[in-house]
């Protein structure tokens, strides 16, 4: 259908640790600047922050603060 000829397809496990999730939580703390009702921005904050103090913890809990979860794909294909 699309006109190409799966070559090859690897997977590889997606590792995480604290570090890589802070990235997504501070991104998402970033945002709460845009947001103007005061009690909705503050709300969202601290449950950021209960994210944050969540995630840390788990990770801590894991062999060598990582974990895997889902997977990363490659697929080499050429056109037919």
């Amino acid at each position: 259908m699309s006109g190409l000829e799966v070559i090859n397809v690897n997977t590889f496990e997606k590792i995480y640790d604290y570090n890589m999730i802070k990235l997504q939580i501070d991104a998402c703390r970033s945002t709460l600047r845009f947001i103007d009702d005061v009690e909705v921005r503050d709300a969202m904050s601290k449950k950021i922050d209960r994210i944050d103090e969540e995630t840390k913890k788990i990770c801590e809990e894991c062999p060598d603060g990582k974990f895997t979860l889902g997977y990363d794909w490659v697929i080499t294909a050429t056109k037919r």
